[in-house]
């Protein structure tokens, strides 16, 4: 599966792919929603797209893509 397609999928169903989206509660942040406990591993802002993304490559290659409720759930799916 295309890994570019895949990761607009996912976030399509995170944040409706905006930018400035912040998820319940204000635990999530960004186009990919990166969840309060990654937050420390930047000194950007989340809301910018190219900070977001940047975090989200780091969580994937670490993690995979599970590390997404989306993904682990099947609910992207629907986007490919």
């Amino acid at each position: 599966m295309d890994e570019c397609n895949l990761a607009i999928a996912v976030f399509t169903v995170e944040s409706g792919l905006r930018a400035n989206a912040v998820g319940d509660h204000g635990g999530s942040l960004g186009i990919a929603q990166i969840n309060h406990v990654h937050w420390y591993k930047v000194s950007c802002s989340l809301l910018e797209v190219e900070c977001n993304i940047r975090l989200a490559k780091q969580i994937r290659d670490n993690s995979g893509w599970g590390a997404w409720t989306v993904y682990r759930t099947g609910a992207y799916l629907q986007y490919l």
